[in-house]
């Protein structure tokens, strides 16, 4: 099934703050817990709550906090819509989950399962680019378009976060980067936000064919 990009950004642009369609949020990754979680290949925990609520508003479980990025982008760029919510890209990803939180939870599982399937493509060298480099929006604008993604990492390069291309604004002055607008949840969840301000040091292309 081809990727329904315009699904996708539709998705994007309905649920960056809200609940998705599965009616679940990522939620158990607190920083103390971070690496242990990590190290074990645990995955996330979900808080529940209905569709499309916002996600100002949902509960968590006492130590527990929102962290429902990858997510997030599974629902995106994997939901193929239906009569009570449409939209999404309607790609064949993975569902480790039984479907129900839909997708992955962490940029490793995501990435590992749409390259080996050929649903998209890491592009370089280099693998990764400086967020705070200008010439990486140059690199973006160049290479990826709206509904394709981004993989950040720590300084380690470990990857951290994802989020979703949702718009590419050419430079109004001749020489300067393009502006690259994102979507996502944590960090905070944010939609048509400059993909610098995630706070992660390092960033990966991801062009999903």
């Amino acid at each position: 099934m081809p990727y329904n990009r315009a699904g996708a950004l539709s998705y994007a642009s309905r649920f960056w703050d809200r609940v998705c369609h599965d009616g679940r949020v990522g939620s158990n990754w607190k920083e103390e817990l971070r690496a242990i979680k990590r190290q074990q290949h645990k995955a996330a925990l979900f808080a529940s709550s209905p569709a499309l609520t916002l996600l100002s508003e949902v509960t968590y479980p006492t130590g527990q906090q929102e962290d429902d990025c990858t997510h997030f982008i599974s629902c995106c760029i994997g939901f193929s819509g239906n009569a009570q919510i449409p939209g999404g890209g309607g790609l064949q990803i993975g569902q480790p989950y039984g479907g129900n939180p839909f997708g992955f939870d962490n940029p490793d599982g995501l990435i590992f399962d749409l390259v080996p399937k050929n649903l998209a493509v890491k592009l370089g060298p280099p693998a990764f680019l400086t967020v705070s480099d200008p010439s990486t929006a140059t690199a973006i604008g160049t290479q990826l378009t709206a509904g394709d993604l981004l993989a950040y990492a720590d300084s380690s390069l470990a990857y951290q976060h994802m989020a979703i291309i949702v718009e590419i604004l050419s430079a109004s002055t001749a020489g300067a980067p393009p502006s690259v607008m994102i979507a996502y949840h944590t960090h905070p969840r944010a939609v048509k936000q400059l993909f610098t301000v995630v706070g992660w040091p390092n960033v990966r292309l991801i062009k999903i064919r």
